[in-house]
This record gives structure tokens, sequence and C-alpha cells, in this order.
């Protein structure tokens, strides 16, 4: 197997992963998984700058959502938001 199928097939094994596991109750988590790697794969592609800043963002960006439940927290949060009241 070529080495550069490896980042591709990790991608698609990671969302396999979210759907087999969480199912499709987890759609923000799966977007967002979804969003970062196809940033990546663009980014994989371009100029060296381009790569760092955007390296940089999804840094941040993964700082951020994690920071007191963040990512895990959205799901939840956009579930309440959501549904309709009782």
């Amino acid at each position: 197997m070529p080495t550069r199928l490896v980042p591709p097939l990790l991608a698609l094994a990671g969302t396999i992963a979210i759907l087999a596991l969480a199912g499709t109750d987890a759609w923000p988590l799966l977007l967002a998984w979804t969003t970062a790697t196809a940033a990546v794969a663009l980014a994989a592609r371009t100029r060296r700058r381009t790569r760092q800043l955007t390296g940089t963002a999804l840094a941040i960006a993964c700082l951020a959502l994690t920071w007191e439940g963040g990512l895990f927290l959205l799901p939840s949060a956009i579930a309440l938001a959501t549904s309709p009241g009782e």
C-alpha cells in the first residue's frame, strides 16, 4: 500500500468510528471532524506559509473546543437548543 494513502484512510476510519460508536446523533462531531480533515487535506497541497497558518488555526480551535468540555459539550448544547419542549 502506498504511504500517501495512509492519511485519507485514517480520516475515513475516524469518520466510520464516529458513526459506528456514536451513531447519527453525533452529527456535529462528525461535521467538525470532516471539516478539520478537509482543511488539513487542502492545506497539504498549498504553500508552506498556508500550511503553517492552517496548523496554527486548527491548534487554536482544538484548544478552544476542548476547554471545559468544549467539543463534547457542543452536541448536547445543540440537542438541548433544538429539542422540542415538553
